[in-house]
């Protein structure tokens, strides 16, 4: 159209964003105005994205078309049981998908905690060596690197602990660790027996091929449903809010948004926790 892309008018910038919304939803609109704003901020120019008629383009557009959160379904222990049954863990493909899920969901990890985006060695994601068996049988992750750790100015601990069940996690990632043997250099996780890492893409293929296996729709589920079936799980058990929130090393109250899955059992047991802790009144009821 023989416009130029920097400095754009906030009245060309606005037509963008009409354009996107054509195949985009409301929800990846600002991505695409923020690569907008990254160029004008290196051009050292005025951001038109801050202007009046963007913003009211923007939030016309969410308006008009809505703007749902598409929350993927979480990963909760039934579900769990079911992957098990359906997985040959004698299988070393199988043996590390299933000891990932299990870390995934007992560390209320990110997927980016333990997967590269591609195969390519990487210093940020976890070694054999990261894995510390502990004298009762628990295991050991130092977290040093995540999505808020990106300048090594803290690190914090996750302890995968050792449970008399199919789920246990320690055992997970003992049987898979032994079958296929690599040094303690190695990715902790990899897709076959030369050690070449498990990717974040390999990992949600397989995940998506055992959910449709155990009769669900695989489109509901990524891998981001461990981190909220962990979270969910918690919370379901009664673990206060603050501590979930910990767990998860979330640095927002993003972790509320899962409130909704905690059945009304669990908060009628609360209700009535609240109020056999009053104190005793003074005065009779009215």
């Amino acid at each position: 159209m023989d416009i130029p892309p920097v400095p754009a008018s906030d009245n060309v910038i606005a037509n963008y964003a009409a354009y996107l919304a054509r195949r985009l939803s409301p929800r990846s609109i600002p991505q695409y105005l923020n690569v907008v704003r990254l160029l004008h901020v290196e051009a050292k120019v005025v951001n038109p994205c801050q202007s009046w008629a963007v913003k009211s383009t923007v939030r016309g557009i969410e308006r008009l078309l809505g703007n749902p959160a598409n929350r993927k379904t979480p990963v909760l222990p039934p579900l769990l049981l079911d992957m098990y049954s359906s997985l040959y863990l004698l299988d070393p493909l199988d043996a590390m998908f299933w000891a990932a899920s299990l870390v995934l969901f007992f560390g209320t990890f990110r997927k980016s905690n333990l997967f590269p985006d591609n195969a390519a060695p990487s210093e940020k994601h976890f070694k054999r060596s990261d894995f510390v068996l502990l004298p009762n049988g628990s295991m050991m992750l130092n977290v040093k690197w995540s999505k808020t750790i990106q300048c090594k100015e803290r690190s914090f601990e996750v302890l995968l602990p050792k449970i008399d069940h199919v789920l246990c996690p320690v055992q997970a990632v003992t049987h898979a660790f032994a079958l296929v043997p690599l040094p303690r250099s190695s990715p902790a996780f990899v897709q076959d027996l030369d050690g070449t890492p498990l990717t974040g893409a390999v990992f949600n293929k397989l995940f998506k091929c055992v959910v449709k296996k155990c009769g669900m729709d695989p489109k509901q589920f990524s891998s981001h449903s461990f981190r909220r079936g962990s979270a969910t799980w918690a919370l379901q058990c009664g673990v206060p809010g603050e501590v979930v929130k910990l767990m998860g090393d979330w640095k927002s109250n993003v972790y509320l948004t899962y409130l909704d899955n905690i059945p009304h059992s669990v908060l009628h047991h609360y209700r009535k926790l609240v109020t056999a802790s009053l104190p005793v009144a003074s005065t009779p009821p009215l």
